[in-house]
């Protein structure tokens, strides 16, 4: 047993702690962020749902996100970061989803902010690859999602909980996964390496990434109970 099962107010109650989490795209991380909050009570944003919320409240940033995204542009660095910041300035604890991105934005973050951790769910090419051109997702609810291999729907290409049909996203072919596959090997992986010299190797969490969602999320979570228990925080004070 341990002091953390079913107690998320307990991590919350200790010293200030950040972490990034990384994988490869499609490698689960939306899954894991949210698991984590609902556990353990630490809030963890991805700068799309920052972006989101700031257009929705209409602020000075989020005019200029909604500006530069309906030109079909892309939000630089500077002033992803400043919505970052916003979001994040003042709060003990708080996870990152897929940021920084890329040494640049690690570099920018860093002046300001110092991670206690990297959470890095490793998942082969071949694994996010399968997954990606086996998926398919319901006509009339995206939320129905089917893989042909490891949860095909009873009946071939009809969604099993509302009769629709079944489509795989353009996204999914296999050379568009491959082609963001090469992105983030040559833009995201170096961060590792980058913190891994900031921080130390301790400080750079691997977790195989294969499995189920909750397969996965034991053993994330098998990782927070350790770092996060008071022995280990009486270790790195």
């Amino acid at each position: 047993t341990t002091i953390f099962k079913k107690e998320p107010k307990l991590v919350l109650s200790m010293k200030p702690f950040s972490f990034v989490l990384i994988s490869p795209p499609g490698g689960g991380k939306g899954t894991q962020k949210e698991k984590i909050t609902q556990h353990f009570g630490v809030p963890v944003y991805s700068t799309g749902d920052i972006f989101r919320k700031e257009i929705a409240q209409g602020t000075a940033l989020g005019l200029k996100i909604k500006k530069i995204v309906d030109s079909g542009g892309f939000v630089d660095d500077q002033t992803t970061y400043d919505i970052v910041r916003n979001q994040i300035t003042g709060l003990q604890q708080y996870g990152l989803d897929g940021y920084p991105r890329t040494l640049a934005q690690a570099r920018i973050y860093d002046k300001d902010f110092n991670l206690s951790m990297v959470l890095f769910l490793d998942v082969p090419d071949e694994e996010i690859v399968g997954r990606a051109i086996n998926r398919r997702i319901c006509t009339q609810n995206p939320q129905h999602i089917y893989n042909l291999l490891s949860m095909p729907p009873r009946r071939s290409g009809i969604c099993d909980q509302c009769g629709s049909g079944l489509f795989q996203r353009s996204d999914d072919q296999r050379e568009k996964v491959l082609g963001r596959l090469r992105t983030y090997h040559e833009q995201t992986e170096p961060i590792l390496e980058h913190y891994r010299r900031k921080l130390g190797d301790d400080k750079i969490i691997r977790v195989n990434g294969v499995g189920t969602p909750d397969e996965v999320f034991h053993r994330v979570e098998d990782v927070f109970r350790r770092y996060l228990s008071p022995s280990h925080q009486e270790a790195v004070r």
